[in-house]
């Protein structure tokens, strides 16, 4: 009996965020530039999600645009100018507040409006070198060595109004913030290929299938069925 009351509720569930539904996931991927690996690809790929990717900002504003998507990365590494995606970021996260969306972003002397307006912004610190979950966030237990493949700036200090630090550079949620959280929305302190952990791809993975604001919590099951499957 219980084992049925588990599986109407995990329906019912899924039934609440149509970008949780097995199957249906299709996540838009924009890296301008990688020194290394991304955990970022490597977490969709051992998630078995369909995806497009480019490294081209004209063609990702382009997909945010035209393109049907449950989730979108956003790693913009290379250039400090404004690169014309940032509008249709921001817009497609706020036409779609359920729906996950990562960014990592460097520019961080000259902020681009966009963060502000998903309720972002930077401390200020740079080339921080650990990540931990908090313990009462999606990251709780997770953690990694945050290393540069040979970035000047590879990783920075998180916050914003309004936002959750879920995850900070020492046990405890001591130290600099290092992760944001909006809602469905993540601002990542670090580039997509400076996670150096065991947790590097669950980090990615966690972020990806938060539930969506006002999904029941098992939904959060599949990114934990997810994590296990990597583990055995």
């Amino acid at each position: 009996m219980r084992k049925t009351l588990l599986a109407m509720s995990l329906v019912g569930a899924f039934s609440l965020a149509g970008t949780a539904q097995a199957g249906a996931e299709n996540v838009l991927i924009y890296e301008d530039l990688t020194l290394g690996v991304s955990a970022y690809q490597d977490a969709v790929a051992a998630l078995g999600w369909s995806s497009f990717f480019t490294a081209d900002a004209f063609t990702f504003a382009n997909e945010l645009n035209t393109g049907s998507y449950t989730h979108v990365i956003s790693a913009h590494q290379n250039s400090f100018a404004a690169a014309g995606f940032e509008d249709a970021l921001s817009n497609w996260a706020q036409s779609n507040p359920g729906s996950p969306v990562l960014i990592s972003d460097w520019r961080v002397n000259g902020p681009q409006p966009y963060l502000a307006e998903l309720g972002f912004n930077y401390t200020g610190a740079t080339n921080l070198s650990n990540l931990v979950g908090t313990d009462d966030g999606p990251l709780a237990g997770l953690s990694s060595p945050v290393v540069s493949p040979g970035w000047g700036i590879f990783s920075y200090g998180v916050g914003g109004e309004g936002a959750d630090i879920v995850a900070t550079t020492s046990p405890g949620g001591g130290g600099q913030p290092i992760v944001a959280q909006n809602g469905s929305w993540f601002f990542n302190g670090f580039l997509s290929d400076t996670l150096a952990g065991a947790d590097a791809i669950d980090i990615i993975i966690a972020e990806l299938t938060v539930p969506a604001p006002g999904a029941l919590a098992l939904l959060g099951l599949a990114g934990l069925t997810a994590r296990r499957r990597r583990r055995d």
